[in-house]
């Protein structure tokens, strides 16, 4: 096996980390979301929730980032 395949077979599993790891932070962001909509509108528990998923989707997305930033490099 030469080192071309090698590297080959290295990124296809880096790529199904990704994959993974996406999958991972849509079905998290869903169902908290979904916690949300069970929650009345316009009660301060609806918007902390909103805010909580807003940081952490922000805080997911820097993560992706970061991983596709070091898989470049």
């Amino acid at each position: 096996m030469n080192s071309k395949s090698r590297t080959l077979k290295g990124s296809v599993r880096r790529g199904a980390g990704f994959i993974t790891y996406w999958t991972g932070f849509g079905s998290m962001s869903l169902a908290l979301q979904m916690l949300c909509l069970k929650a009345s509108r316009f009660s301060s528990r609806f918007i902390a929730m909103q805010v909580f998923i807003e940081f952490e989707a922000f805080r997911m997305m820097f993560h992706l980032v970061s991983l596709l930033a070091l898989q470049t490099s």
